[in-house]
């Protein structure tokens, strides 16, 4: 047995996550079974209403609820985040999913959150499970050991002007 794909969707684009649930959704449709983890997100997402829906299509919130002052961290900022790495050892250990989207964990290394060779050695313990990977700032040791990376470049976004998120394009 291979080991499972690690794919990657970086960039400062708005659409990664989407790129990731679409991929989840396609493998889904071939009767994989998929989670989705998302890291300093909160269940807070439209996508939730509908893998609710989905039987082997879970759904796992390591977010604290609030917006992260990556300047100031806290303890209580962490602590999520080190219960969504124990979550995936958990899984891959258990080989419970077919594919596990690991939503945002990106801008956790990138911010110090988790290091770069923790989560390696969590994802080099992978068997046959496929991992995708998003968020902002990939750093090389998360590239040269993905098997795909698509960068999501950002043209023009309506931020750039001051707007909201808006439900249903952003969450």
């Amino acid at each position: 047995m291979s080991k499972g794909l690690v794919i990657v969707y970086t960039g400062n684009g708005k659409g990664k996550t989407t790129a990731a649930l679409g991929s989840a959704l396609r493998a889904y449709g071939r009767g994989l079974k998929v989670a989705l983890m998302y890291f300093l997100k909160d269940s807070n997402q439209g996508e939730i209403n509908c893998i609710e829906k989905l039987d082997g299509f879970d759904y796992f919130v390591f977010g604290t609820g609030r917006f992260i002052n990556f300047d100031d961290i806290k303890p209580e900022d962490l602590e999520p985040v080190k219960k969504g790495l124990d979550k995936l050892k958990e899984i891959l250990e258990n080989e419970t999913y077919d594919m596990v989207v690991l939503d945002e964990v990106l801008i956790t290394l990138y911010y110090g959150l988790i290091e770069t060779s923790d989560l390696l050695e969590i994802m080099d313990s992978r068997k046959s499970t496929h991992l995708i990977l998003t968020g902002r700032y990939a750093p090389s040791g998360i590239i040269e050991c993905a098997d795909i990376v698509s960068e999501i470049g950002k043209i023009k976004h309506h931020f750039d002007k001051g707007a909201p998120s808006i439900q249903g394009i952003e969450y």
